[in-house]
């Protein structure tokens, strides 16, 4: 039997885009910023409410641009910040970002009712903005849908394209990694015979209820049929 090629991707646009993303690095022209406002500028150190200010002025600006239709972000309910979807530029206002956002808006580009609205711009924690890229590079959204309103812990990156967006974590944050506890866990499966790691799994599985909760907050899970 003759072992199948390569796969090529016959759309020039897609080859194009994929070609960007893997020969971003330090040499790279900064043209990846984004026209939104004349006083945002990437990797800008603000304080806190100068920061949702920023944030909310680039959102604004790009609905009424006409350059997105929804703005996916945070907003404020007590303590929790639930996602907000904004197609209104009047709304922005709402908008919020601190350390209290930690859902993972990335997930929420999967669903039919949002991709209808693409373009869209979506406000990305540097562990967001690695999902984005990530997702793009699986072709499961195109270069021109999704525009990145790049979040920092301590700096607001201004609005990006995917393109900038890699380059801004190759060169901000190259060390974004998983969390302890779980590269430990990992080294334990590694470890495990074939047999010892299907006996883990099959013991995981028992707890589960088929809530699908974990397919719903992960952004990587873009399957139609879960298993």
């Amino acid at each position: 039997v003759k072992a199948a090629g390569p796969f090529k991707d016959k759309n020039p646009a897609r080859r194009s885009f994929d070609g960007r993303l893997k020969a971003i690095g330090p040499d790279t022209a900064p043209t990846h910023v984004l026209s939104i406002a004349p006083d945002t500028t990437p990797a800008q150190a603000l304080e806190p409410v100068n920061f949702n200010e920023a944030l909310r002025a680039d959102a604004e600006r790009l609905l009424k641009e006409g350059r997105v239709k929804l703005v996916i972000g945070y907003r404020s309910k007590g303590a929790a910040r639930p996602p907000a979807f904004i197609t209104d530029a009047a709304r922005a206002s709402a908008l919020v970002q601190d350390e209290l956002c930690a859902k993972s808006l990335a997930s929420y580009l999967h669903k039919p009712e949002i991709r209808k609205k693409f373009p869209v711009a979506v406000v990305a924690s540097p562990a967001v903005c690695r999902s984005l890229v990530l997702l793009a590079a699986e072709t499961q959204f195109g270069e021109k849908d999704i525009i990145v309103l790049a979040a920092g812990p301590k700096e607001y990156h201004g609005a990006l394209d995917l393109a900038g967006t890699a380059k801004l974590l190759k060169e901000k944050y190259p060390d974004l990694a998983p969390g302890k506890e779980l590269l430990e866990a990992v080294s334990k499966l590694d470890a495990m015979t074939t047999e010892e790691r299907a006996e883990f799994w099959r013991l995981q599985f028992l707890k589960c209820t088929r809530c699908y909760a974990c397919r719903a907050v992960c952004p990587m899970c873009y399957c139609t049929t879960c298993i």
